[in-house]
């Protein structure tokens, strides 16, 4: 009508998806508020699972602060999947004396640790440098530095003793510290080992177990046990006497030392180690007959003394459970092989590197006759690894272990790698490369490749039994074979 203004016009996909872009903004700045909440959190990774220069599988993560205690997972299928990849930097840790520029590992309650750690990436979130206890408590937490001159100094506690959280702490004895990323993932790890000055301490330990797979032998058979006798430190044990009890009703057939400084009077189940420092161990293999057992279980003892100042005596007693089976007995023959031997190769024969190995004869007892080990003593072993078959003319003895033999001195394996490649990358940031084919020298040898961003090698198919999703996820979960064929090496 005239006079009355115009009537606007809405575009309304425009609307919609202004309105799409804002929900969006809101998510992202939300999603970036409650990372940066996230406390940094401190956690210890498992020895059988940790490597080098890798993100530590975590769980019970708890904020760093001291007196928090890091613990391992024990299922990684508890954990979600991190969306981070492993950075590609060279990460260290180490420990120096109080002028921060001599290598030390040993120090006495109250010194003065220098720690260095370098690799470290910038980052919003800091990494940082954690202090460990011998119960695995973090007593310091320094923020990392990006710098690798950068010192990190920590005073050990003068007390033997502290109270942490309610609870006594003994400090001395193994420490460590570690480098670990913000979300608490230890990325390494350098120990340290704290004495007392004025009051040795040790910590002897024993572990006694069947030797074999099977706990049931027949009554009049020969049964055959390992002990492992050791220190734990954090000094010399001195004086460490062994005592292994014969069950009743068994007899003795033999008590041999495998490793270790020698126990005296030598082949005795009663015998005494002069010193064993930290870390020292030794081995025994000892054999019953059963005798006239009556059928049952039963027990094999044994245990471990010094005369330093124990710090654990929880550790100094072991013993192994094994049942007596019904059975007429005395026929069989029992064979203890060797430990795995390694050697490196020297010569050549037939054309293959390798070695030609000696090892000691197995241990018998029983009715064995004559023993034959294949390949046998002395012979050739070319280079890898081969089974050695230990056998009994009678009683139906045989044992097996290894010989591996490695090349690394007079035929080193060489390789050469591809030429470096640039691609452009496609709309979603990104390329598919072939990269070819690496070529190697040397006998044996096997070539592996990595990526320093984590990332696959290769495509992958999913296995049948994994998440029927897309590769990534088939990565996520396992389940990645490799495609046939897929370079750079041959399927």
């Amino acid at each position: 009508m005239p006079g009355e203004k115009p009537m606007k016009t809405v575009n309304t996909s425009n609307f919609f998806l202004k309105r799409l872009r804002a929900i969006i903004l809101v998510g992202v700045f939300a999603i970036l508020a409650a990372v940066m909440a996230v406390p940094l959190r401190s956690v210890l990774s498992s020895p059988l699972h940790t490597h080098p220069g890798s993100d530590s599988v975590v769980a019970d993560v708890k904020p760093a602060q001291n007196g928090t205690r890091l613990l391992a997972a024990s299922k990684p299928a508890d954990l979600a999947t991190s969306v981070f990849q492993p950075l590609p930097f060279a990460e260290g840790v180490a420990t120096f004396n109080s002028d921060c520029v001599t290598p030390q590992t040993d120090f006495f309650l109250g010194d003065v640790v220098c720690a260095k750690a370098s690799g470290v990436p910038v980052s919003v979130f800091p990494w940082h440098v954690l202090w460990v206890d011998t119960a695995g408590l973090v007593r310091q937490s320094d923020v990392a530095s990006t710098d690798d001159t950068t010192t990190y100094m920590y005073t050990l506690p003068s007390t033997p003793t502290s109270t942490v959280n309610n609870e006594t702490i003994d400090n001395r004895g193994n420490w460590s510290v570690k480098l670990a990323r913000s979300n608490g993932a230890v990325r390494q790890t350098a120990t340290f080992v704290v004495h007392e000055a004025a009051n040795p301490i040790s910590d002897v330990f024993i572990q006694k177990v069947i030797h074999g797979d099977s706990t049931m032998v027949a009554s009049g058979d020969n049964i055959a046990f390992t002990i492992v006798l050791g220190n734990a430190g954090p000094d010399t044990a001195l004086l460490v006497h062994l005592v292994d009890t014969v069950p009743a009703g068994a007899t003795l057939v033999q008590i041999t030392q495998n490793s270790g400084s020698p126990c005296l009077p030598a082949d005795s189940v009663d015998c005494t180690i002069a010193s064993m420092q930290n870390g020292d161990r030794a081995e025994f293999t000892v054999i019953y007959n059963t005798g006239s057992m009556a059928p049952g279980d039963y027990e094999a003892t044994a245990r471990v003394t010094s005369s330093a100042q124990d710090q654990n005596n929880d550790n100094n007693n072991s013993s192994s459970p094994f049942t007596v089976t019904t059975g007429t007995g005395g026929t069989s023959c029992q064979l203890i092989c060797p430990d795995n031997v390694n050697a490196v190769a020297n010569t050549t024969e037939g054309g293959q590197r390798g070695a030609h190995v000696s090892f000691d004869d197995a241990v018998t007892a029983g009715d064995c006759g004559v023993v034959t080990a294949t390949p046998g003593s002395g012979s050739f072993f070319p280079v890898g690894t081969t089974v050695v078959n230990v056998s009994s003319e009678t009683g139906n003895g045989a044992c097996t272990f290894t010989v591996t033999v490695d090349d690394t001195g007079t035929n080193p394996p060489t390789i050469s790698c591809p030429a470096n490649i640039t691609a452009n990358a496609d709309g979603d940031c990104q390329a598919t490369v072939t990269i070819g084919t690496p070529t190697a020298t040397g006998t044996n040898v096997t070539v592996v490749g990595v990526r320093s961003d984590g990332k696959p090698l290769y495509n992958c198919d999913c296995f049948p039994n994994s998440p029927n999703q897309a590769d990534d996820s088939c990565n996520i979960y396992g389940g990645c074979s490799r495609k046939n064929p897929d370079l750079p090496f041959a399927s």
